[in-house]
């Protein structure tokens, strides 16, 4: 018989082998149907999806900056004395925090002072006092040539009347006019003379006032309440002008700089309520919107958004980097499920529903969490039924709901 097999054509072998393997198929088929239609429904519980009242927000990011930010340097050359604050440390508004040695120009001041005193004598004034009580009028040179002039006027006038009577000659007249003339040009030198020495006078008080200056400027004090960022020289250097001292931030309240997308912008408004997150903090942070810039930015298409958050405990540290959620409309509603529906599988998001008694796997996208609920974005409609914990449900498999968990 085996021999006969072996003489049948290829075709019919074949044909016979098909028949074989599809009776070996069915029969499985029947065998998986009849245990599944034995297998006893699985007890799940489920809830309905929801439309509940919800914030309306936009995502943005951004990095948080000091609110002031001053380098501290040297207004004046000169060797550092003192630096009484380091790295971190807390000072006040008007705190002394730096020293530079001030001989030199306490002896500037004083020479300054010496300056200004010979000025004062020049114009007949007390050595110390105000100088603008000084007038032309008053300085001694000028009184004495308005004497002189005054004189020579009374005599040209008396020459004048007796050569009118001719008593005197025309020469004689001629030099008393000569004499007059002579004494009013010394009085107008003398008024010019006055001016020029009044002139210096306010010379040798700004320079004075800026000897002043330079005194007060060897000290260096916080321009505002704040902490020590960085120091950047030590006692004993020596300094040209402008030469960074130290770094001083005010970190309360503290800047945020949020970048908002291009599209999201238009719903970006100034007062709306923005929450912020730092990485590794716990802590969620809430203010409002300060400032808007009023351009897109070219090079990434972002709108510039400020907030101000504030800071007494110093929790917050410019350059940190935060996610961010702006409120643009607070009374908006939308879907939630509760969290435990939710099943995550290599980066995707699914829930169970139940359609016709039967669950099926669905995709959706989530958003923000409520309490145990989530937001659903997408892939859900209201009134749909999801299962709650599915754990190895399957879908098609036979379920009995345990009731609606709302």
């Amino acid at each position: 018989m085996t021999f006969g097999f072996l003489r049948m054509p290829l075709r019919r072998v074949a044909a016979l082998l098909l028949l074989s393997v599809s009776g070996m198929v069915m029969g499985c088929a029947e065998k998986s149907a009849a245990k599944s239609s034995k297998e006893p429904p699985k007890k799940v519980s489920v809830a309905k999806v929801e439309l509940l009242p919800a914030e309306e927000t936009v995502y943005a990011t951004g990095t948080l900056a000091a609110m002031d930010r001053a380098v501290l340097s040297a207004k004046v050359p000169g060797r550092v004395e003192e630096i009484r604050t380091d790295l971190g440390s807390v000072v006040k508004k008007g705190e002394v925090l730096a020293q530079i040695e001030k001989t030199d120009f306490e002896l500037k001041k004083l020479q300054a002072e010496a300056a200004m005193a010979q000025a004062r004598a020049r114009l007949g004034l007390a050595l110390s006092g105000e100088e603008d009580k000084a007038a032309p009028e008053t300085v001694s040179i000028v009184k004495e040539a308005k004497a002189v002039l005054n004189e020579s006027a009374k005599n040209r006038e008396r020459i004048g009347h007796l050569r009118e009577q001719g008593i005197i000659a025309e020469a004689e007249l001629e030099t008393v006019e000569a004499n007059y003339q002579v004494a009013l040009n010394r009085y107008d030198e003398a008024v010019y003379e006055a001016k020029n020495r009044l002139a210096v006078l306010k010379q040798r008080q700004v320079e004075l006032n800026i000897a002043e200056q330079e005194l007060i400027d060897t000290t260096i004090r916080a321009p505002f309440d704040g902490v020590v960022a960085s120091r950047q020289t030590s006692p004993g250097e020596y300094l040209k002008e402008a030469t960074p001292i130290l770094t001083l931030v005010r970190i309360d309240p503290i800047r945020l700089r949020a970048e908002v997308s291009e599209k999201d912008a238009p719903r970006v408004k100034a007062g709306q309520t923005v929450r912020l997150e730092i990485e590794g903090a716990e802590q969620e942070y809430q203010s409002k919107v300060s400032r808007l810039s009023p351009v897109i930015t070219a090079d990434n298409r972002m709108l510039i958004a400020e907030a101000d958050f504030q800071n007494a405990e110093a929790t917050l540290r410019p350059g940190s980097f935060g996610k961010i959620e702006i409120v643009v409309n607070p009374s908006k509603e939308t879907l939630f499920i509760p969290s435990s529906a939710v099943v995550t599988f290599a980066g995707m998001q699914k829930v169970f529903v139940i359609n016709s008694g039967k669950p099926s796997e669905r995709e959706v996208r989530c958003g923000r969490h409520k309490g145990n609920k989530v937001e659903v974005i997408s892939g859900l409609k209201r009134g749909e039924t999801v299962v709650l914990e599915p754990g190895n449900l399957r879908s098609g498999q036979a379920v009995e709901t345990a009731g609606t968990d709302t």
